[in-house]
């Protein structure tokens, strides 16, 4: 068994005799010796005749001067240049299913390469891209390297080039639904592009009334405090609280310096009632350098504006419909309503009503120094 183990040289063969053990008898011995004798002889006669077809095609390939590698590859190169041959224009197709992909769908295909042969800037943009020169359309230099021509279609990358012509309904399609300056962006990039799409996106949402109606508004300015005057009764803001409904109305004028005010109880707000009670107030007290109010028409009337030049005083007006502007005397107005109001529920606009009302105004007013107007005293 020992010599028949050391002729077999396949590995199952002698697995198969070390399987059997000790229980291996000699007819079933010399039968797998056979079984491997004639495997063997088998295995060589193949690996024989497969040298003999490498040395006859090595000669055939030398023979007629190619690599014995190019001949086994001859079917496979066949079947790539086929397929070679079947996709030579390949890239062209990409391009065109890219112009034809691009186009929004809104628009055909057509209509945007009818209006791009007659645009004028495309027109040079078609020459640019053929010469390379961009002198007279320097706004695509920037993307040169991404333009390139399918008819008379201009691409950039995987997106349409639109004519002037078609800009505004463009943006119009893109901002439908009112998605907002992004969306709109961002519905346009997908597709299209032009130099100064992205602020042209921005200005037709601003101009869109449905996205004015619902927008935020701007931001509020940053305040600016109003510059501490050099001294009492020189910049004094004025304005006029009512009617009230004792069809009176209250001509109220603060200091800015030391926010004293004075007040004076008007039936009629001509500005000839106006002009007389102020000259009633400056004659205890001085006239100021300036004089700030609102827009009403008593100050921004003609003998308002006589009157402040004659006595030399500068007449600053605040910013129309914002109160804000003359916060100081506002301030006082508000403070004053407070107490009217509470005078009116004890005791009414009319008889001792109306006293009471005078009373409250005058203990709120602080108290000034004859000798210096404004300045206040406890």
């Amino acid at each position: 068994m020992d010599a028949i183990l050391s002729r077999c040289t396949l590995m199952y063969v002698r697995r198969k005799l070390l399987e059997e053990g000790p229980g291996l008898t000699l007819a079933r011995t010399l039968q797998l010796a056979s079984q491997c004798e004639s495997v063997e002889e088998q295995m060589s006669a193949m690996s024989g005749a497969a040298k003999a077809e490498t040395e006859t095609v090595h000669r055939v390939a030398q023979k007629g001067g190619r690599n014995w590698k190019t001949k086994r590859e001859t079917s496979n190169q066949r079947e790539c240049r086929g397929q070679r041959e079947k996709h030579h224009h390949g890239s062209d197709e990409y391009v065109r299913f890219v112009a034809v992909s691009a186009t929004p769908k809104a628009l055909t295909t057509r209509e945007v390469e009818e209006a791009s042969a007659t645009d004028p800037e495309l027109i040079e943009v078609r020459k640019a891209i053929t010469n390379g020169r961009f002198e007279n359309c320097k706004a695509y230099a920037a993307v040169a390297n991404e333009l390139c021509v399918v008819g008379y279609l201009v691409l950039r990358g995987t997106r349409i080039v639109l004519p002037r012509s078609l800009h505004a309904r463009a943006l119009t399609l893109a901002h439908e639904g009112h998605l907002g300056i992004v969306g709109t962006k961002q519905h346009l990039r997908t597709k299209v592009w032009w130099p100064g799409m992205d602020r042209a996106a921005e200005k037709h949402c601003k101009e869109c009334h449905g996205c004015q109606i619902v927008s935020r508004p701007d931001p509020p300015e940053l305040l600016r405090p109003t510059p501490l005057p050099d001294g009492p009764w020189r910049d004094l803001a004025v304005d006029l609280l009512g009617p009230l409904p004792s069809n009176h109305s209250i001509l109220v004028v603060v200091d800015y310096y030391s926010r004293y005010y004075e007040y004076d109880i008007l039936t009629s707000t001509t500005t000839e009632k106006v002009i007389d009670s102020l000259e009633s107030i400056f004659s205890r007290h001085g006239l100021p350098v300036t004089l700030k109010s609102d827009n009403g028409p008593q100050f921004k009337s003609e003998l308002f504006r006589e009157y402040c030049e004659n006595n030399g005083i500068t007449h600053l007006r605040a910013t129309a419909k914002w109160a804000q502007a003359n916060g100081e005397v506002e301030r006082q107005n508000a403070a004053l309503m407070k107490r009217i109001r509470i005078a009116h529920s004890e005791r009414g606009w009319t008889g001792k009503g109306a006293e009471k009302v005078c009373d409250c105004v005058q203990e709120h007013r602080p108290r000034h120094d004859r000798k210096e107007p404004g300045r206040t005293s406890l």
